[in-house]
């Protein structure tokens, strides 16, 4: 009798052994798809702010392109 519950509560050490790794595992690769998650977002974020400054630079262009009109027709 004491050889079953031995074997029974070695089996049962085993398994929450083995389900605590898989959670491990499966918690590490959550992290690091977070984080890659993270660095394509920042690279998202530098390429818009990229964007932008060329648009305000071509906006800039166009204002003293309409000041200069501006100023010729006065």
């Amino acid at each position: 009798m004491l050889d079953v519950m031995y074997w029974i509560v070695i089996i049962a050490l085993f398994s929450i052994i083995v389900s605590r790794r898989k959670f491990d595992n499966k918690a590490e690769e959550q992290v690091e798809d977070s984080q890659i998650d993270l660095k394509e977002s920042l690279q998202n974020q530098k390429e818009t702010i990229e964007i932008q400054r060329e648009l305000l630079e071509t906006q800039k262009e166009m204002l003293e392109v309409v000041k200069d009109i501006r100023d010729r027709l006065n």
